[in-house]
């Protein structure tokens, strides 16, 4: 009895050592994931191909290596990845978003959205996946798919769906043969410290974005026109009211933009600069004429700003009010 016991537990052991990495498999993964979360993606990848060569059938090892290779525009190599993960487990959701994702970097627009309606499929209830295949449609021309899916999205409660509200507004009034359109500026930002999901997360969005913009000449026509001629933190700035000890004025968290029309038509601009405290100072819209530039400061700047453009006297584009920016970009 004891020696059946025995050589069905050795038996056992031997099942779990085929099933389960041995240490050294999962110390490599882990100084993978460490060298991921730091940055370096190139140090990343050797460690996951090392984890693939000791356990071919790794899973994670495939989607960490798959984000590493899309954060260093190796897309194909990320598709391959991707897929692996999908092959082992055919319902893992990031697997399937994260190659819809690098999908639309490649412009292979038909796989992209098969891969969020496969998301969506699965879970109905996914922001990400409609906020994600919105983008794809966008980049397509489907701009009524486009708005339908980023409603569906900010119905599900997708902050990003808000963020992006001005994108929406440009869609929706797509038909107009003079399309203003709007833009969110947003100071770089670190995530060296967030954690592999919330990482993966932005760098999906990333993509999005990027894809987001491929749209037509017309579409684009008057957002181009209006770029950052500069800014500045620290310039002293009247209107803004801060002291140190002593009633000396502290402009150390002042930031200031500039923004000039570099087209040869008058465009009417809308500008709002994040506080620290998250709110937004909003500024009156403004008419630029050709190579004129217009100034936005925040007087305790984040970096972030946000702004929308139109053709001058366009009243098919409407502008957000002060109050919808504050309500639908607070804390963000």
């Amino acid at each position: 009895m004891t020696s059946a016991v025995f050589a069905s537990f050795a038996l056992h052991a031997q099942d779990l050592a085929q099933v389960l990495p041995d240490a050294e498999t999962e110390k490599l993964f882990r100084e993978g994931e460490k060298a991921y979360n730091s940055g370096g993606y190139a140090s990343a990848i050797s460690l996951f191909d090392e984890v693939l060569k000791r356990d071919p059938d790794h899973m994670n090892a495939y989607l960490q290596r798959g984000f590493c290779h899309s954060l260093q525009h190796e897309y194909e190599l990320a598709v391959a990845d991707f897929t692996e993960v999908i092959a082992r487990k055919n319902d893992h959701l990031w697997a399937y978003t994260s190659r819809g994702s690098a999908y639309n970097k490649l412009e292979k627009y038909e796989l992209a959205i098969r891969d969020f309606d496969t998301v969506i499929g699965l879970d109905p209830k996914d922001q990400e996946a409609y906020n994600n295949r919105g983008w794809t449609k966008k980049a397509t021309g489907d701009m009524s798919g486009a708005c339908a899916d980023w409603k569906s999205s900010k119905k599900l409660g997708n902050s990003e769906a808000h963020r992006y509200r001005p994108h929406i507004i440009k869609a929706e009034a797509s038909f107009s043969p003079w399309l203003a359109a709007s833009t969110i500026k947003w100071r770089g930002q670190d995530h060296s410290d967030q954690q592999p999901m919330q990482m993966m997360r932005t760098l999906i969005l990333s993509l999005l974005v990027t894809v987001a913009t491929a749209v037509t000449a017309q579409d684009q026509r008057f957002s181009e026109c209006v770029v950052k001629a500069t800014s500045e933190w620290g310039k002293p700035c009247e209107k803004c009211e801060f002291y140190r000890e002593g009633y000396k004025r502290d402009y150390s968290g002042t930031y200031q933009i500039t923004l000039r029309n570099t087209c040869n038509e008058t465009v009417e601009v809308k500008v709002a600069m994040q506080e620290q405290n998250g709110s937004w100072r909003t500024f009156p819209i403004k008419a630029i004429a050709a190579n004129e530039t217009m100034s936005a400061f925040a007087c305790q700047g984040t970096g972030k700003y946000l702004y929308w453009v139109r053709r001058l006297n366009d009243t098919e584009i409407v502008m957000p009010s002060d109050r919808e920016i504050l309500t639908e970009y607070r804390d963000h």
